[in-house]
């Protein structure tokens, strides 16, 4: 789950802060299922389950003029 929050300062002005794995979920982004192989694997290679982790919480602020 992910959170942002804006704030228009000034007519020109927008500030907008936004948070990413808001609860900091220890999870995988993505699961995906093939054959690869490793030095010291056999020739043939290995079938497997590959992941991506999901990153940690981060934070974002930007600020957006308009003119």
């Amino acid at each position: 789950m992910n959170a942002r929050a804006s704030f228009r300062a000034a007519r020109w002005l927008k500030l907008t802060a936004d948070v990413f794995n808001l609860f900091d979920a220890h999870v995988n982004d993505i699961d995906y299922f093939y054959r690869s192989r490793l030095s010291g694997e056999p020739a043939a290679g290995v079938e497997d389950v590959h992941f991506h982790p999901a990153q940690n919480r981060s934070c974002r602020l930007s600020a957006s003029f308009t003119f």
